[in-house]
């Protein structure tokens, strides 16, 4: 984010302090994940900081933040504990004010923006973490924002050849969803940075091995969309693929997906050819 010059902040747990050096963000302010007995004012000086930025958009572009009380009160008390509700409702009583505060900068400035809400971690029913259950490894992920969802009416009052093209890219997307349909609704933690980079115009860190989330892409242009699947694939393939007939094999999915990008508009055809490579290179990466 540092080399596309984007300003960002960060208040909250401070072990990513200690994964990421201090020049990474413009201003920050740690807080110790270590004191579990203190479920309040860990939260309060993140939520102290957010009231302030929030006065100031225009001087920030990511901003991120990790409360840690929720996990602080598993781990003293369990997830049946009364104040789970109240710490619940606090967050979402933050996230409004967040929310609230990103639409009215986008009235009064135009700017586009996404808010994702996620957690690191599950939590099991006696308040620990750390295991393989599904309670421990699943969470909500939840994103609002310009960019997370087609405005159909919109897009609609739009040329013929727009609504032409905005057609081709829901079914590409639907196309995609459709790979694996048992896990349409889910997404592995390592999904969500490519999906970010994409959004936030990034490139995909070079060790990454996750696959772009569809739904999060409805806004994307149909070139812009099938670019991201190539990069991805690409991005999969250069991680994967070692031996040499794999590498002739790629390397001509990459020449189908080049001469794809210069046709404004794909064929059924090959949009359907498009996604069964990637298909191919998604389910390679799930088996190793």
């Amino acid at each position: 984010m540092n080399q596309k010059n984007l300003r960002t902040i960060f208040y909250g747990d401070d072990t990513w302090l200690k994964l990421f050096p201090p020049e990474s963000f413009v201003r920050y302010e740690g807080t110790s994940s270590f004191y579990v007995s203190d479920y309040t004012e860990v939260d309060n000086n993140v939520t102290r900081n957010v009231l302030l930025e929030l006065k100031h958009p225009g001087s920030w572009d990511v901003m991120i933040l990790h409360y840690l009380g929720l996990d602080h009160i598993g781990h003293m008390e369990n997830s049946f504990s009364p104040l789970i509700q109240i710490k619940l409702e606090e967050m979402d009583s933050i996230m409004e004010l967040i929310h609230k505060s990103l639409i009215e900068n986008k009235i009064n400035s135009g700017e586009d923006f996404i808010l994702v809400v996620t957690g690191d971690h599950g939590m099991r029913d006696m308040g620990g973490h750390g295991g393989s259950t599904k309670p421990e490894t699943l969470v909500p992920f939840l994103t609002l924002g310009t960019n997370c969802k087609l405005d159909k009416n919109r897009e609609m009052k739009t040329s013929d050849t727009k609504h032409l093209e905005t057609q081709k890219r829901i079914s590409l997307n639907d196309k995609v969803n459709k790979m694996n349909i048992e896990h349409e609704n889910t997404a592995s933690q390592v999904d969500v940075t490519p999906t970010l980079a994409v959004l936030l115009g990034l490139p995909i860190p070079s060790c990454n091995t996750g696959k772009l989330i569809p739904k999060l892409l409805q806004n994307l242009t149909l070139s812009e969309l099938l670019y991201a699947y190539y990069y991805n694939t690409k991005q999969i393939s250069d991680n994967y693929f070692n031996s040499t007939d794999q590498i002739i094999n790629t390397n001509q999915i990459f020449s189908h997906h080049y001469s794809l990008l210069q046709n404004t508009f794909p064929s059924e055809d090959q949009v359907v050819s498009t996604i069964s490579h990637y298909s191919l290179l998604q389910q390679y990466r799930s088996n190793h």
